[in-house]
């Protein structure tokens, strides 16, 4: 697993604490401050930090954080269950997606319902766009992915091919850092004009945003 791409342009501002660099140890991650301070958190609550979004706002920082953990696991200090293994993929891939859709189309900013604003990724399919969202792909992935496997397979080996597929969606070059395959472009931009249909047939009120 290599680093992310650093163009400062796929930074989503707003990023809570300021953080610096990530470690891994025996016992998590080691969690480096610019004050010099640092705290271990454990493997597991890690990955939730990623799952709940607190890196959705910087995800450089995302992506550093995804790269330790990969390295406590290669050195046996934590091994995943089958869950937690879907949910960094689940991450990675989604977290790619929009890194792109930055990269590509810029981002725009959202009246979030709460009297202030989001900043979003625009994706374009060259006739509409919409705004996306980690926390919204991570849940469109887990729905049209994971369900779909789990339902054919179960749960122990729908988890199994659903990490394998979410893999295949990304490629991996040390060299530039992680971007989606062109596997994982074309069932991603699927998804996404699906749902673009979806909107202009009416079947929602206003186009779907999760925050």
């Amino acid at each position: 697993m290599s680093k992310h791409h650093t163009k400062p342009a796929g930074v989503i501002m707003g990023a809570a604490k300021q953080l610096t660099e990530f470690d891994y140890g025996k016992y998590g991650v080691i969690v480096l401050t610019e004050a010099a301070n640092s705290e271990t958190i454990g493997y597991m609550e890690a990955l939730k930090s990623l799952d709940t979004g607190k890196y959705d706002h910087d995800l450089l920082l995302g992506f550093d954080l995804v790269l330790t953990i990969f390295h406590g696991w290669k050195a046996d200090f934590y091994v995943p269950t089958s869950e937690q293994q879907l949910m960094l993929w689940r991450w990675v891939v989604s977290a790619s997606f929009v890194q792109e859709q930055i990269d590509r189309n810029g981002t725009c900013e959202v009246d979030n319902g709460k009297g202030g604003t989001d900043t979003g990724a625009i994706y374009v399919n060259g006739v509409s766009s919409i705004t996306v969202y980690p926390s919204a792909e991570r849940l469109m992935l887990a729905n049209h992915v994971e369900g779909i496997a789990f339902e054919q397979l179960g749960s122990e080996e729908g988890a199994d091919m659903a990490v394998r597929m979410y893999m295949d969606f990304i490629n991996m070059q040390p060299e530039k850092g992680n971007w989606l395959s062109e596997k994982g472009r074309e069932g991603l931009s699927i998804l996404h004009d699906d749902l673009i249909k979806a909107v202009e047939a009416g079947e929602f009120n206003t186009m779907p945003v999760i925050h």
